[in-house]
């Protein structure tokens, strides 16, 4: 039986990130995932944009990534946030707050792809896939894992298991960790499309009782749309011919960007909130959504994963460096202390978003302009909100304060 010192289930983009952070160390790693690495369609190497922020831009470049992805990143140097109908809005410019950018957008796919080529070049590191989690058994100084690949089973030890395998974590469910759910009625409908006018590096966020629209910049002149419906009218309107897609988005977002147009491919993610209701214990940590799911509301959801990859990094080198056992339950517990404020407040945050813009009571209408309003004319109420989106807040790890482990 092989054994690893850590033993990472899930090799998504916060898996991958973890792995990589890992690197140049002298434990071992093992990285497990259910989708080939050289599949052009693994769920998280797509063609979503993400909005990565400042600390997130922080991580991948203490990780060594971020050289090679920032010519095919795009920032945004001002965020715009609307809601249909009304007359308020917030206005948030980079350089008001002495930032280059407010953040940069990439596609998951460019990012999965350097995060791969990072991971082939690590010698501490091995890749298992396309390969299940199928068996987790908790040993004194190790936890079992049996895997399945194909009709072959096999089993590796950990001194200490990361679960970072998405919301719906199979891993979890074999470490009985239950879950608080919340079905938000909403599905996103993520592509790209192009604009006739130019993006000019601004991202927006427009509000509907529906949900929200959001156009982010790229390169090339395109922008990503994440636009968000109610559960049961997405999928006629994924299915719509893309003219009439469209026109019903034009319609939500306004022309603020001129004609809509050169749509491309169509996905759809329902939208759920779903948390753990422990992130650590015996021999194991708990990452990015299978932790935490959150609403898109925000761009927190993938930002707050890499965060907690960097803490849970921080964490486990500074364990094994100060001769303990990196599965130890003062370890493993410290990691869910450091990432427990984090966690709250964006869940509070992107939670109470959602509760506020989707919901056309007239008190809430009332609560939506104000605050709008307060924020866009208090700065110190805005100076708050950008760093909060920054993830440049709160305790921090040494990836995150841009040093390295």
């Amino acid at each position: 039986m092989n054994r690893y010192d850590v033993v990472i289930v899930g090799g998504g983009l916060v898996g991958a990130t973890l792995a990589c952070a890992l690197g140049g160390t002298p434990l071992s790693v093992a990285l497990l995932e259910a989708v080939p690495f050289d599949d052009d369609t693994p769920p998280s190497f797509d063609d979503r944009g993400l909005a990565l922020s400042p600390a997130t831009q922080r991580v991948l470049s203490g990780i060594g990534v971020w050289p090679s992805l920032a010519s095919d990143a795009t920032p945004v140097r001002a965020i715009h946030v609307s809601e249909r109908g009304r007359f308020g809005a917030v206005r948030l410019y980079a350089e008001e707050f002495g930032l280059e950018a407010l953040a940069h957008v990439s596609l998951a796919r460019d990012l999965g792809a350097r995060l791969t080529q990072r991971l082939r070049r690590q010698a501490n590191c091995e890749l298992h896939c396309p390969v299940r989690v199928i068996g987790l058994r908790h040993h004194r100084a190790a936890i079992e894992v049996t895997a399945q690949r194909g009709e072959e089973r096999y089993s590796m030890e950990a001194r200490v298991l990361v679960v970072a395998d998405g919301a719906q974590s199979p891993s979890r469910e074999l470490l009985n960790i239950r879950v608080r759910r919340r079905d938000y009625g909403q599905t996103a409908i993520i592509a790209n499309l192009r604009t006739g006018r130019p993006h000019d590096d601004v991202a927006y966020e427009r509000f509907s009782p529906d949900g929200p629209a959001a156009v982010l910049p790229h390169r090339a002149g395109r922008c990503g749309l994440v636009y968000v419906l109610p559960g049961a009218a997405a999928p006629a309107a994924a299915s719509l011919p893309d003219d009439a897609f469209l026109a019903q988005v034009q319609d939500r977002f306004g022309r603020r960007l001129g004609e809509l147009s050169g749509l491309g491919r169509r996905s759809m993610y329902p939208l759920r909130l779903v948390v753990a209701d422990r992130v650590a214990g015996d021999r194991y940590i708990v990452v990015g959504n299978a932790a935490h799911a959150v609403h898109p509301n925000g761009a927190q959801g993938f930002n707050l994963g890499v965060r907690d990859a960097a803490v849970a990094a921080e964490c486990i080198v500074d364990a094994a460096r100060a001769g303990l056992d990196i599965g130890d339950a003062s370890v493993t517990d410290s990691y869910a202390e450091r990432c427990r404020a984090d966690h709250r407040r964006t869940i509070r945050f992107t939670d109470g978003l959602t509760r506020l813009f989707c919901n056309d009571w007239w008190p809430h209408a009332v609560a939506r302009q104000a605050l709008m309003l307060g924020v866009e004319l208090v700065p110190p109420l805005k100076r708050r909100l950008v760093a909060h989106g920054s993830g440049l807040h709160g305790a921090r790890s040494r990836l995150l304060q841009g040093r390295p482990l």
